[in-house]
């Protein structure tokens, strides 16, 4: 019998409590069927969203608004072949947005994805809910993030939020997309009528960011790239003669002029087609497994080799130093192997005879704290006299959250470790690669981007414009900037030598441009010894040397902050007369004070009436005029050195009929003689005057002849 009552009570308490977990169980998708727009967080028009795949490109129908898969109702039944997934492609992230035309009362969202780490489809790591007022000023509302590892097995996701009734007129659903996200159905909780009781938006503070500007003082970093290379030896060591164009700037002749860059990192060369010893390698790969103790050791030797690398630029820097009057120490960052997680132990990290393995997130980051110090003590044994270990290059040139079940806990780890050593961290992500957004939460001291546009056989789908839209990132993010020559071969290469130094300046000129001149720069050059060591020694003997020898030049005058490029010049008479019976070449002049001739390009954009080119001198335009024309025609000449916004001149031709020489033709400023019907005297008057003397003295001789 008591149980009959207590049944009642019981079911009014559970028809009292709210519903638990997500709002979907009581509330309305207030977007079944609606359209949307979908934004790139970071604008790829010249870069990521030009990239196809067997044809197939990305994102292409969802942002053209024509698709609707994200609300029309139909879940994906299987991986990510199936049709109802929308697929996106880097780019950061993606903004999804919803427009009413009222109010609505918003209690939460759901949205599905699909997660496969070993096709590079991972769920997203963060979905975040904004409202706005006015789609413009937005609050983030909450976050829902996976509950599992992005290194986990396949599966499906589904992310779901529930927050406190907010009324809004605009919501965005925003996904992270690291590398590959699909999401099917995107459903927005709540009520299409607000009833005041609802909390308010207010919106988050506008962020206002700018580039990263130094790392320790130190503003313009040059790559040197040695170490470990079996197949040639040489391409990895770099002797005191090839360091001296980067620490001092030489003139032409050899001269020490002034100081180049303000400090060099060391990087250990990489390369897929061979292993340390131990049969991994210091940076992650999936060909090699994770490199143990010995190898980073090994490594290390190279460094302090006699006669090469810390050693070999130690006295370039006194050599260099001496010639300027410079005192002090020349700042260098040596580089932190990835501390992956072998298949062996790695190695005995703390002194007691036994060896470590590096397999959780505090253990990894103890082999970093333990090579810190191993390279501190052999450093400062070293005594170099014009040299400073300041910190570390960071080897992994993202953070990949699927490398590890905590990858994230280990850098952060990691980087505080060697904060405590008292160094500082550099990070150098390649284009919007995972952590590029949050490289000050993963402790990292200081961070440039690479836009990888030089590099066109990886990455053909981005085009040079896309620098602009990268400074725009790297200045949202606070990032510095590394500057990329591509490698030797395409200098030296007359095929590709004029399209690289074209590619090369442009990172200088848009840096210039957009301000990131004054950011942060690390250089990359290649190997062996480098890039800018050969721009430095070209001759003067041809068009490419001479070339290659401004871009030293021009190198220089970035560093220093004086870099600029001024627009071509055209000297062209703004109207000409030629025949019509010949073909015609007039005189031009195009110059540039600060490119070579041969990087100024001068075309026709259009020519009325006839046919026209610019000659292969660029000193003169070829005009052959339509059959039997004669009137006006009109030129419309474009000059541009590459870099500026082309020039427009146009040029006005009087064609003239064959028959009349063009030399004897007068000038405007030449006076006609006057004929009788031009002349303002009144001729006829005089002629009835003469003849009517002339009638009066045949009458009075007549008059006579008779008498």
């Amino acid at each position: 019998m008591l149980r009959k009552f207590l049944v009642i009570p019981v079911l009014l308490l559970c028809l009292c409590m709210p519903l638990s977990g997500s709002a979907e169980a009581s509330a309305t998708n207030l977007v079944a069927g609606m359209a949307y727009t979908i934004e790139n967080s970071v604008p790829t028009t010249h870069s990521y969203s030009n990239f196809t795949e067997d044809g197939v490109s990305y994102d292409t129908e969802d942002l053209l608004g024509i698709s609707g898969k994200l609300t029309d109702g139909i879940r994906a039944k299987g991986g990510i072949g199936d049709p109802a997934w929308y697929t996106t492609f880097r780019s950061r992230s993606r903004y999804v947005t919803f427009s009413f035309d009222a109010p609505v009362a918003v209690e939460g969202f759901s949205a599905g994805f699909y997660h496969n780490a070993g096709s590079a489809f991972y769920a997203p790591r963060y979905v975040k809910l904004y409202l706005s007022d006015d789609g413009e000023n937005w609050e983030l509302l909450g976050t829902a993030e996976p509950s599992f590892a992005l290194n986990a097995s396949a599966r499906r996701y589904d992310a779901k939020l529930t927050i406190e009734p907010t009324a809004a007129k605009y919501v965005r659903v925003e996904f992270c997309c690291d590398i590959f996200t699909v999401c099917d159905e995107i459903e927005i909780y709540g009520s299409q009528k607000t009833d005041g009781t609802e909390k308010k938006v207010t919106p988050d503070p506008a962020k206002q960011n700018d580039f990263c500007s130094s790392l320790e003082g130190i503003t313009d970093i040059i790559k040197i790239y040695n170490g470990y290379y079996p197949s040639n030896k040489a391409l990895a060591q770099n002797t005191a003669e090839e360091l001296l164009p980067y620490v001092a700037y030489l003139s032409a002749q050899g001269d020490v002029k002034d100081t180049m860059f303000d400090a060099v990192a060391f990087v250990p060369c990489v390369s897929t087609n061979f292993s340390y010893p131990s049969g991994g390698t210091l940076v992650k790969t999936s060909k090699y497994p994770a490199a143990v103790m010995s190898d980073w050791i090994y490594y290390t030797d190279f460094l302090f080799a006699d006669g090469y690398e810390l050693d070999a630029l130690n006295s370039v820097v006194e050599q260099v130093y001496t010639r300027l009057g410079i005192e002090g120490k020349f700042p260098v960052l040596l580089t932190m192997p990835y501390a992956g997680i072998p298949k062996t132990a790695f190695g005995d990290l703390d002194g007691d005879g036994k060896d470590d393995y590096t397999r959780t997130p505090a253990e990894r980051a103890s082999a970093v704290k333990w090579y810190d110090q191993y390279v501190t003590e052999r450093f400062e044994s070293a005594n170099f006299s014009h040299l400073e270990l300041v910190g570390y290059y960071w080897y992994g040139e993202e953070v990949n959250y699927s490398w590890s079940e905590d990858e994230a806990e280990f850098t952060r780890l990691a980087t505080q470790a060697i904060e405590d050593g008292g160094k500082s961290v550099l990070f150098d992500p390649f284009y919007l690669s995972t952590g590029f957004d949050h490289w000050q939460e993963l402790g990292f001291d200081g961070a440039v981007m690479q836009p990888n546009v030089a590099f066109s056989d990886s990455r053909p789908y981005f085009d040079t414009e896309m620098l602009w839209e990268f400074a725009s990132a790297a200045k949202q993010y606070h990032l510095g900037v590394e500057v990329e020559t591509n490698e030797p071969s395409f200098f030296n290469n007359s095929a590709t030598a004029e399209a690289a130094a074209y590619n090369y300046e442009r990172y200088l000129y848009v840096g210039a441009q957009t301000g990131y001149i004054d950011a942060l720069h690390t250089f990359y050059q290649g190997a062996g010894p480098g890039t800018l060591y050969n721009f430095c020694y070209a001759t003067q003997e041809n068009g490419n040397q001479r070339r290659l020898r401004r871009l030293y030049d021009i190198t220089y005058a970035f560093i220093k902050g004086t870099y600029q490029n001024l627009p071509p010049n055209c000297d062209i008479p703004s109207e000409i007369t030629v025949s019509s019976d010949e073909r015609s070449a007039i005189e031009i002049s195009v110059f540039d004070e600060d490119s070579f001739a041969g990087d100024v390009k001068a075309e026709v954009v259009s020519c009325a009436n006839g046919r026209a080119q610019v000659s292969a001198t660029k000193q003169s335009i070829i005009f052959i005029p339509d059959d039997g024309f004669v009137g006006d025609a009109e030129i419309l000449l474009s000059v541009t050195d590459g870099q500026n916004k082309p020039l427009e001149y146009t040029l006005v031709l009087h064609v003239v009929n064959e028959e009349v020489a063009v030399s004897d033709l007068p000038s405007a400023e030449t006076s006609l003689p006057s004929t009788p019907a031009e002349s303002s005297f009144p001729w006829w008057i005089l002629l009835c005057v003469v003849w009517a003397v002339a009638a009066s003295l045949i009458v009075v001789l007549l008059f006579r002849k008779k008498k």
